[in-house]
């Protein structure tokens, strides 16, 4: 399952945060800012970062950038001390902050709606105390697309249909690999450098992405000729911005997680043109009773990873009573397990 971003949701996250004006101060506080950039210091990533940069002057903050073409340096970086502020996956979040990681919970928001009303209630000042662990602070997060399945044969619409294929599996990503042993499938290890090659040479069955991965990753390549894209939402990819809040003004965070706030419709615009470009012979929709069976699967993996602390209990609840005031009538609003 990709729960990583290559260049394009990437920008789209940088895209969607940089707006208003500047006012230089005299006296600025000098961090440095560690962003993730498969492409290096080329990349699209680094040239929007310069904005961004330009921006925070505003806020009292000198950011020195410095790109990474690897995530998992990143994570290590920021604890480290070597970075001040790091920008990445909201998987590599969990490493900093379990609750906001926790948004990309699988099957948890199953639309926009659900995950606009979610993110709104994240970037609010009431929730500010809960984007801070320890020394760490999220300071803002943004939709980057609903993750997909991408299969090579379209008939296998269905879980069952899928036991025994093999299935990209990210390392380190032990959703993925919950996921995976909850439907039957075989995992096969995968990065963002690979997975999406491995899916169109055909050496894994499934793989699951967002739809702004489709263009630029060429994926079409690996649904021909009768491959297809379940649409189902099994995950709310998003592109989290975490911070060593002792070292920025004290009201950075906020500042920055409000300008996330006032740009959700740039991104979901964004999603949408990408969603599109994916061609209507690809799409494959299933039945209620899958979705019901999708439904359930998922909650129970929900279930364990949360007993095993790898989702926050209070997220999940926050999630559900999103879920059940757009959807009411489902059985999990009288049974209250999340």
């Amino acid at each position: 399952m990709s729960h990583h971003i290559r260049r394009p949701l990437l920008s789209l996250f940088v895209a969607c945060v940089l707006t208003g004006s500047v006012s230089v101060q005299a006296a600025l506080t000098k961090n440095t800012f560690c962003i993730f950039d498969p492409v290096g210091n080329n990349g699209d990533v680094l040239a929007l970062m310069k904005d961004y940069k330009t921006e925070a002057l505003s806020w009292g903050v000198d950011l020195d950038l410095k790109t990474f073409m690897d995530e998992s340096v990143i994570v290590d970086e920021l604890k480290a001390g070597q970075c001040d502020a790091a920008a990445f996956t909201g998987l590599k979040t969990r490493a900093f902050n379990r609750f906001t990681s926790t948004v990309e919970a699988v099957g948890a928001l199953p639309d926009y709606t659900t995950l606009r009303t979610t993110l709104q209630t994240l970037m609010s000042p009431k929730a500010a105390k809960l984007m801070r662990n320890g020394p760490y602070e999220v300071a803002g997060i943004m939709p980057a697309g609903a993750i997909y399945a991408f299969v090579r044969d379209r008939n296998w619409d269905s879980l069952n249909k899928i036991q025994g294929k093999k299935i990209i599996v990210m390392e380190g990503d032990e959703v993925s690999q919950q996921l995976v042993r909850q439907v039957g499938g075989t995992p096969v290890s995968g990065n963002t450098t690979n997975f999406a090659g491995k899916f169109n040479n055909g050496s894994v069955d499934v793989t699951f992405a967002p739809a702004v991965a489709y263009e630029p990753l060429e994926m079409y390549k690996g649904l021909e000729p009768g491959g297809g894209v379940v649409d189902h939402i099994f995950i709310q990819l998003t592109f989290q911005m975490v911070i060593r809040h002792d070292r920025f003004p004290e009201d950075f965070g906020q500042k920055s997680r409000q300008m996330a706030l006032t740009s959700f419709d740039r991104a979901f615009a964004f999603i949408g043109n990408a969603t599109d470009k994916i061609d209507d012979k690809y799409w494959v929709e299933p039945n209620p009773a899958e979705v019901d069976d999708y439904r359930q699967i998922m909650r129970e993996a929900r279930l364990v990873l949360r007993d095993q602390s790898i989702y926050d209990g209070r997220m999940l609840k926050l999630m559900r009573k999103v879920r059940c005031k757009y959807d009411p009538v489902q059985a999990e609003c009288a049974e209250k397990l999340e």
